[in-house]
């Protein structure tokens, strides 16, 4: 896991340094008449951060027959992002790209009167994805070095390894390499001083980001008749350099 994150940082860092070429190439500022300063035109910048996962609604379903005890444990995970920022007087927009690594723990009871060896169980998930995001944004104060900017945009999100770890070892762990999509709306704040950047958001998922494990090549014959229905929501927080 480590090694990977360092591979993913190294793209991420090459990312912005040929942004930032491009940009100081160009060097390009603006006017600020209310202010009267110049500004640059193109930011640049990196963030890592932590997450926190919210499930707004949580179900288990074993061969059609809702199960019992049922309960979602969100964990700390996270947060790699490369970004370019547009100026445009007040106002910015932002193109983002994302690294995310989410954690959560589910447990779940199952009815006696089910035939099946799965009975109680609880699975860890940790979950890698890809996030695309375009967020506009206005900049609430706009003196010197200081920046607080508020933000809302879309987010674009591509589950591409996920890993099911039973913690009770009642079944063999096993990795869905399957591609998962959900789309967010993101929200959120940021500050800036001198070149240190800090940020927090809230998304919000519009689809489910349902689980079933029938679809998974890994998985047990008797976890291919378990699904899980949920929906979630995210907050973050992330400190990095804009340049």
């Amino acid at each position: 896991m480590k090694k990977r994150l360092g591979h993913i940082c190294l793209w991420a860092i090459l990312f912005v340094s040929l942004t930032g070429q491009t940009v100081c190439a160009q060097e390009s500022y603006y006017h600020e008449r209310r202010n009267n300063r110049e500004h640059r035109i193109f930011n640049y910048g990196l963030k890592v951060g932590l997450n926190a996962p919210a499930t707004t609604r949580y179900s288990a379903i074993f061969d059609e027959t809702p199960l019992t005890n049922e309960s979602f444990h969100n964990k700390t995970g996270y947060d790699v992002n490369a970004y370019f920022r547009i100026n445009i007087d007040y106002f910015f927009m932002q193109p983002e790209l994302e690294w995310r690594l989410l954690k959560q723990n589910i447990s779940f009871s199952v009815p006696a009167e089910l035939t099946t060896d799965l009975t109680s169980t609880e699975f860890s998930i940790t979950a890698q994805t890809a996030n695309t995001n375009v967020l506009v944004g206005y900049n609430i104060v706009k003196n010197g070095p200081f920046l607080l900017g508020a933000y809302i945009g879309p987010s674009f999100r591509c589950n591409f390894n996920t890993r099911y770890d039973d913690i009770r070892e009642i079944h063999p762990g096993f990795t869905n390499k399957n591609l998962q999509y959900n789309i967010y709306g993101a929200a959120g704040f940021s500050i800036i001083i001198a070149k240190v950047h800090f940020d927090i958001r809230y998304k919000i998922g519009f689809l489910d980001a349902d689980i079933h494990f029938n679809e998974m090549e890994e998985s047990s014959e008797t976890l291919e008749k378990l699904s899980l229905h949920k929906r979630e929501n995210i907050l973050s927080f992330a400190c990095g350099v804009m340049f």
